[in-house]
């Protein structure tokens, strides 16, 4: 505990020189990866023990887990913390068309990335298409593919460095197989014990291709959406599998 006092002493006298050399802008803060913590972490985190996130001298943006934002102890989280659910990014509309809007703003968030003249257009399509609006899936994807690209430039096996459907492909089938082992029981609160994988799959079979308004946040669509599996959009609440679960879950 006094180490602790110590260490969040120290980040907020660091925190406030930061803001000092900023000002007139604010300092803001972004920690990620707080969602894959365990869930009795993050109950500690933010039920249980708050101080040492929420007295932070300058304003904070946390991920948590999903199970978190559900859970009965919701209410007492403390009033300094604001519950804010960020969507994914809708790039098909509820009636299956293609959403311009969302696919543009796909296009733009890679473009202030890399230079999308690297990338055929089909190879682009695909990438979008099957990474279901959620950015983190696409970085990941255009990575791999890249990496791919590059090797078949530099053993002469192609005249561009450029990035072909083939490679998305290799980039897709790597980040569906890292989704695909979330999609487990391992890891889930006690409350959730009894769910199983073959609930979990039955799931998602279940809603297929169809849009799913306002699902209920019952243990298996959160263990769902904490894999990543199920994908919550914008607008008005609704989710749809992640295109490539629902890959896999065809070919069951």
């Amino acid at each position: 505990s006094r180490r602790l006092s110590e260490l969040c002493h120290q980040c907020g006298l660091i925190l406030k020189e930061v803001s000092l050399a900023l000002h007139p802008r604010q300092l803001l803060l972004v920690i990620e990866d707080i969602d894959k913590a365990s869930i009795a972490d993050a109950e500690r985190l933010f039920f249980d023990e708050p101080g040492p996130l929420a007295d932070l001298p300058c304003k904070a943006i946390y991920t948590i887990p999903i199970f978190l934002q559900c859970s009965p102890r919701v209410q007492n989280l403390d009033p300094r913390f604001r519950l804010h659910t960020l969507p994914m990014i809708k790039i098909q509309n509820q009636d299956g068309t293609p959403s311009d809007t969302g696919i543009a703003a796909m296009k733009e968030i890679l473009r202030r990335r890399m230079k999308l003249e690297l990338i055929e257009a089909d190879a682009l399509k695909l990438a979008i298409d099957k990474t279901g609006g959620v950015p983190r899936d696409l970085f990941d994807v255009m990575i791999s593919a890249a990496s791919v690209a590059r090797q078949a430039h530099d053993a002469q096996q192609r005249p561009r460095e450029v990035i072909t459907a083939a490679d998305v492909r290799y980039g897709l089938n790597r980040r569906k197989s890292f989704i695909l082992r979330g999609i487990s029981v391992a890891g889930l609160p006690e409350a959730y014990k009894d769910i199983t994988v073959e609930q979990l799959y039955e799931r998602l079979k279940q809603y297929g291709r169809n849009p799913v308004p306002n699902a209920v946040s019952d243990p298996i669509n959160l263990a769902l959406m904490q894999a990543h599996a199920l994908i919550e959009y914008n607008g008005e609440r609704w989710y749809r599998v992640h295109p490539l679960v629902l890959e896999h879950v065809e070919s069951l």
